[in-house]
């Protein structure tokens, strides 16, 4: 009984670890990208600009269903 508790914040806390680690990596990359955009507006760092806010929409998904 009790392990059956446990269990659903076990595993939610792995990929919540895994939500963590990926949102530090795209932060990095949002930091980057926005202080090079004001200087050196580009369609490769605008495509850069789109990517990051899409991995970072992916990830508000992914952390609403472990929710």
């Amino acid at each position: 009984m009790i392990a059956r508790l446990l269990l659903p914040r076990v595993t939610c806390a792995v990929p919540a670890g895994r939500l963590d680690a990926e949102l530090l990596n795209v932060t990095k990359r949002v930091t980057n990208v926005l202080q090079m955009l004001p200087k050196n507006i580009t369609p490769v760092n605008l495509e850069e600009l789109r990517r990051v806010k899409q991995q970072l929409v992916e990830l508000e998904s992914r952390a609403e269903n472990i929710v």
